[in-house]
């Protein structure tokens, strides 16, 4: 499967980020935040528009999404796994052809937003070359049985949770559940609330932005 890319490139990259947006969204809504940051972090970055597809949870309605999602319920959640391995396949191979222009796997990051920060989170875990660090915004492990995809190689990548803490759509009980379940299967987690609905905002923009200053200095 090819995905339409946007890309904000830079002569003499130092890595790579790869940002997932949200459902019924588009690469858009974050193409602009890298001239949001303090600094220039020399970084490529990689924007994939998600497919058109009909999502059940929102009444079967075509929209942009990554793989089908059935239901959010927290005791009850159920999504397409082959749609979501599916399309883990394409962001792998993504990787891989970035992979041959020169980047190392070690110095890719991947971010996104909530359908698209849980295909940030499997892709990252379960892709088979060690990775520079995965970011989470109000989001969810999309297959919280890590022992089923998450590969050894990538046990010890630092992974970055920020969440809402009133978020009405994926809940704060879900990021407290990410985080026990990570923690809990030895990744090294840090999970930061504030009190924000199910956005990204200012003090995200910039925490993402320290993160990515600590790992590429």
């Amino acid at each position: 499967m090819e995905l339409k890319v946007f890309t904000r490139d830079h002569d003499n990259p130092q890595g790579l980020v790869i940002w997932f947006h949200g459902l019924g969204a588009n690469a858009y809504d974050f193409f602009e935040v890298p001239l949001m940051f303090s600094k220039d972090h020399r970084l490529r970055y990689l924007f994939p528009n998600a497919p058109v597809s009909a999502v059940t949870l929102n009444g079967g309605y075509p929209m942009p999404s990554w793989y089908d999602l059935i239901s959010l319920d927290l005791n009850e959640r159920s999504i397409d796994l082959k749609g979501l391995e599916k399309m883990t396949k394409t962001v792998h191979k993504m990787m891989e052809k970035e992979h041959l222009k020169g980047i190392s796997y070690e110095a890719m990051t991947l971010i996104g937003f909530s359908q698209g920060g849980s295909l940030a989170l499997h892709a990252g875990l379960s892709f088979p070359e060690k990775i520079k660090s995965i970011v989470g915004l109000s989001t969810f492990l999309a297959n919280p049985n890590l022992k089923d995809y998450a590969h050894e190689n990538n046990s010890k990548t630092p992974i970055l949770l920020l969440h809402g803490n009133i978020d009405p759509v994926v809940s704060v009980e879900m990021a407290d559940f990410n985080k026990k379940t990570l923690k809990e299967a030895g990744y090294q987690v840090v999970l930061e609330k504030e009190t924000s609905v199910h956005t990204v905002t200012e003090t995200q923009i910039k925490r993402i932005d320290a993160h990515l200053g600590h790992l590429y200095p």
